[in-house]
């Protein structure tokens, strides 16, 4: 199979063709588990009758419309977006109508085969440290409480392992003494150097009470609690990469970006642009851009089983959230948030709905539609009623992958 111009390469059709003997090929180097057979068989009875085709009608003339139900799974690059889009238009609503900062911190490379050993802790610990250094520099700095929402990325655009939060951080917050709110005049937060110093700190220091205790999966090297300090100090020598951008007015675009892939799968599929033995794909190649400037385009190509490996290697946990709110857009503070505080401004390139509506199973498709300029795919022009809702039809069935680990 190869690229066209007008026809996208859908992961499912990758999925497929090739993943029964990615499951058998002894290049594979990704230790496979049930996550990620779930995530492929999701992606491939999405939007097919496997799931069933929802059937709707216009009570009134009879017309009838069938529509493709869709998997919901997190890391399907078709319904994810969608999902994705809900998300970002629910969040912007809930932030306070300021400046708001994009931060982004990176766990250094000398980290990551740790984090691949133990995964979950240490994006807890990725999640949970960040947010605390810059919630008691606000503190300590301006007595307030300033709103934080983490998005964890764990690719680079290239796919290679790369984990980073992004946090969309308030530019002000609410004052500790008397519960007022004060927005920060200047769009420049802090050195971006003392905030990585203070991250590293207090992660390596919850990191060495882990490893104590003795639930810290390290190398054989790193068993003895001396040599585990030692080799800490050294990789700590290096600061950790932080990245603060400068307060914007406007969080559309902040919110947008960072919310990208927290609901979905980690490549685009219009990316792809061919997929057979070799997978080739396009990526925005930071390395070479220079800095301020839009990201240049590269090109990857990677042989099949590397491809897979590479993709899947990111599918998270059932159950691991992979966003998380702090401070003020936390649900124990958010509410005292005044309404007027609120961000009531239009989402970019929304379109004014009946909120009133009951829009059902398939809200975000119909006013996707809608934005696209298309008629709303469930609501009868003629008659000039919304359809009902009449039943699933099941017509067939693929055979799902199963995988023995043993």
């Amino acid at each position: 199979m190869t690229a066209q111009s007008h026809n996208k390469i859908r992961l499912s059709t990758i999925y497929s063709q090739h993943f029964q003997d990615y499951l058998r090929s002894k290049d594979r180097k990704l230790p496979i588990v049930d996550k990620h057979i779930k995530a492929v068989n999701k992606a491939m009875s999405c939007r097919t009758s496997t799931l069933g085709l929802a059937v709707y009608s216009c009570e009134e003339c009879g017309e009838e419309v069938h529509i493709h139900r869709s998997c919901k799974h997190r890391f399907c690059s078709r319904c994810g977006a969608a999902d994705t889009m809900k998300w970002a238009e629910k969040t912007l609503r809930s932030l306070m109508n300021i400046k708001h900062h994009h931060v982004i911190v990176t766990l250094p490379k000398a980290f990551r085969f740790i984090s691949k050993l133990n995964g979950d802790q240490i994006y807890n610990l990725l999640f949970k440290k960040s947010a605390e250094a810059i919630q008691e520099w606000f503190r300590i700095k301006h007595n307030l409480r300033c709103g934080i929402v983490s998005v964890l990325h764990t690719a680079g655009s290239d796919l290679k392992y790369h984990p980073h939060v992004h946090m969309i951080l308030s530019a002000g917050g609410q004052e500790l003494t008397d519960s007022g709110f004060k927005v920060l005049k200047d769009n420049y937060l802090t050195r971006q150097q003392f905030l990585g110093k203070k991250i590293s700190k207090i992660f390596t220091t919850q990191l060495i009470k882990n490893h104590a205790k003795g639930i810290l999966k390290v190398s054989e090297k790193l068993q003895d609690g001396l040599e585990f300090k030692k080799w800490l100090a050294r990789v700590n020598s290096k600061p950790w990469v932080v990245s603060i951008q400068p307060a914007l007015e406007d969080i559309n675009q902040i919110v947008g970006y960072v919310g990208r892939y927290s609901k979905r799968s980690c490549l685009s599929e219009y990316k792809i642009e061919r997929a057979d033995e070799v997978i080739r794909f396009r990526y925005n190649d930071y390395k070479n851009t220079p800095r301020g400037e839009k990201p240049r385009i590269g090109i990857k190509q990677m042989q099949l089983i590397e491809f897979l490996d590479s993709l899947l290697q990111h599918v998270p946990a059932t159950g691991f959230k992979m966003v998380r709110y702090y401070g003020l857009y936390n649900s124990m503070y958010k509410w005292s948030i005044p309404y007027e505080m609120r961000y009531h401004g239009e989402l970019e390139g929304e379109y004014l709905f009946d909120e009133d509506m009951d829009w059902g199973e398939y809200e975000v498709l119909r006013k996707t539609m809608i934005k696209l300029g298309k008629p709303d795919p469930l609501y009868c022009l003629c008659c000039r009623r919304s359809m009902k809702f009449q039943q699933f039809r099941y017509e067939k069935s693929f055979k799902a992958f199963e995988y023995d680990s043993s």
